[in-house]
């Protein structure tokens, strides 16, 4: 089978109206001969264009990336059929299921999909698609679980991982992160990563690889100390969660302090205010001196019905100036970098119920605030 090298954005004008359309081809001389099998199936035009003339622009793909939005997408058989209507890559390759939000006696059940995966690791061996049963997995508290498929042998399976490093995208795919706390399944699908259709493969380059924050939104400090935190949409480019909005003053609008004890094991306790009395100290949680500041580091988790924030505390600060310049803490639990999206910074003198509101968005959990 042939592989398209170059992947085109041709601006079209016919009876006075722009198209914008992609193509594939092996060599650019093709170029015009798809347009003209496009316009021609296309109930829009349906007849031949009055070429070169109207093709106004044709452009290499990563010229217009990040600044054009693609209308049409040529799919004709001397283009890019084949690259469309086949798996390229290793996933799931079916429709994504609903996944649930329950277990059922006592097992996290994933239903019956479609995949594409390869029999070795680094994309080598055997390519194919398959059908992966239904099955029940046990899922672990307080930490977040990864779904995945497995290879096994030519009769792929859903495995519970713990980690997602064990996903190699050839013979082990992802399909969902599942954070099993407080009682409730916080459920983050991967998506749909098989085929390889061109308005995904833009979609997936447009947005960043991990979870990240597409849209505005506000986060601000209700009267007591509480999180008022607006609805949110997160994408990691191929799947996109709209997490509810939150008011940790309101009932089952829940909040979490992790903090680390005097023997650095993580551990959290529910709590509806942020904290201004205690840091994150190396012996544990330590007392707020007087004029001192501390940073409450408010996470989302996602999920498109859940409503749970965790927040992690800083150490101690000599000002409020030093606390706003300070980097971003790294030592985080596994649960947060798995399972959540940093949305702000509240610093707060030692009593204070006047935090400083530092909003984060489209930046790492782990980069310098500026």
């Amino acid at each position: 089978m042939s592989t398209y090298r170059n992947l085109r954005y041709c601006e079209v004008l016919h009876d006075s109206v722009y198209y914008d359309v992609m193509v594939g081809v092996n060599d650019l001389d093709e170029v015009n001969d798809v347009l003209q099998e496009w316009a021609l199936a296309n109930s829009s035009i349906g007849e031949a264009l009055d070429l070169p003339a109207a093709l106004t622009k044709n452009l290499d793909i990563t010229e217009v990336l990040t600044a054009k939005d693609i209308d049409n997408f040529v799919y004709m058989k001397s283009a890019i059929s084949s690259y469309m209507d086949k798996p390229r890559f290793a996933g799931v390759s079916g429709d994504f299921p609903t996944l649930p939000k329950v277990l059922v006696v006592s097992e996290y059940v994933m239903p019956e999909i479609t995949a594409a995966i390869y029999s070795l690791p680094d994309f080598k061996g055997v390519f194919g698609e398959f059908t992966i049963d239904s099955l029940g997995l046990t899922l672990v508290s307080d930490e977040v679980n990864f779904i995945g498929v497995s290879y096994n042998s030519g009769f792929p399976i859903f495995v519970r991982y713990n980690s997602a490093e064990s996903f190699d995208y050839s013979s082990i795919i992802p399909v969902a992160m599942v954070l099993y706390f407080d009682g409730e399944l916080n459920v983050i699908p991967i998506g749909q990563l098989a085929n390889g259709l061109p308005e995904k493969l833009i979609q997936v380059q447009k947005k960043r690889s991990e979870f990240a924050i597409t849209d505005d939104f506000t986060i601000a400090s209700g009267a007591g100390n509480y999180v008022e935190l607006s609805a949110l949409e997160v994408s990691n480019g191929v799947e996109t969660i709209d997490c509810l909005a939150m008011d940790t003053e309101t009932a089952d609008n829940d909040m979490f302090l992790w903090y680390k004890d005097g023997s650095a094991v993580w551990q959290n306790v529910a709590s509806d205010t942020i904290n201004n009395t205690q840091y994150q100290g190396a012996a544990g949680l330590a007392t707020l001196g007087s004029g001192k500041f501390v940073i409450n580091y408010i996470y989302r988790v996602i999920d498109d019905a859940n409503l749970l924030i965790f927040n992690i505390l800083s150490g101690s600060f000599d000002s409020l100036a030093a606390a706003k310049e300070s980097d971003m803490i790294t030592d985080i639990p596994d649960p947060i970098k798995e399972g959540c999206i940093l949305v702000g910074r509240f610093i707060v003198e030692k009593s204070s119920l006047s935090p400083t509101v530092q909003k984060i968005q489209r930046i790492s959990p782990f980069a310098t605030v500026v």
